[in-house]
């Protein structure tokens, strides 16, 4: 049985890569070459490409772009590896989005409306109320708790107090 999941999010840096064209996407990819590989879980396209064949960023970019992607697909697969943090915090049933909401969160984003070309849903965005629901649940049931503990709900606390004062990240 699978659970939900939280990760921040950067939205600014998103908008602005889902933004570019392919020149300022190669400037930018070629800019900030060192964030690909400090990720741990990166399994980006550019990085394989460029290993591969010993490519300079604009070089795997070119032949990605000539090959099997088109430039939405490649923006996508970059939001996806430099916008979300790196850690990740299951979530317990009393604050997944299953036990929680009937739909879509008011004002929530759906990765189905937000990045182009997407043929199922794979996240969404959360709003600082969506997630007081999820904090108000989890101490709800606090003595219930299965996968976190009062520190992981703590640190859902903490990311929430991040994101309302940075709103860059989210």
């Amino acid at each position: 049985m699978g659970t939900d999941s939280i990760k921040l999010f950067n939205k600014t840096l998103a908008d602005e890569i889902l933004a570019m064209d392919q020149p300022s996407l190669t400037r930018f990819l070629e800019e900030n070459l060192d964030s690909f590989k400090r990720k741990k879980f990166s399994s980006n396209s550019l990085l394989l490409q460029m290993g591969q064949n010993g490519d300079l960023v604009s070089d795997a970019v070119e032949n990605l772009l000539t090959g099997a992607y088109s430039l939405p697909a490649l923006k996508n697969e970059v939001v996806r590896d430099l916008a979300f943090g790196e850690e990740e915090i299951y979530l317990d049933y009393w604050g997944c989005y299953a036990f929680l909401f009937d739909d879509h969160p008011s004002g929530s984003i759906s990765s189905l409306d937000y990045v182009p070309n997407e043929e199922e849903e794979t996240f969404l965005l959360l709003q600082t109320a969506n997630v007081n629901q999820i904090i108000e649940s989890l101490y709800a049931h606090i003595d219930d708790l299965n996968v976190m503990d009062r520190e992981k709900v703590k640190r859902v606390e903490d990311w929430r107090n991040h994101c309302v004062c940075d709103r860059e990240t989210c």
